[in-house]
């Protein structure tokens, strides 16, 4: 616990988050949808590349990418 506080890392070498820093990470995650003129009937979906960060935390949550 002391070494968490005191490197601001954890075992894995992951940074230490709070809920809220936690979330505002997890928050750059996007997915977008994309619709080009030269075929609008297929809109192309594009998601952001997850970090370590974002990638643990949507595993913990047992959320699929």
């Amino acid at each position: 616990m002391v070494r968490k506080q005191t490197t601001g890392v954890i075992p894995d070498g992951s940074p230490v988050h709070s809920l809220q820093t936690l979330l505002a990470d997890l928050a750059t995650f996007a997915h977008n949808t994309i619709i080009v003129a030269i075929t609008p009937g297929h809109p192309l979906s594009v998601l952001t590349r997850p970090t370590q960060v974002q990638r643990k935390a949507f595993e913990l949550l047992e959320v699929a990418l």
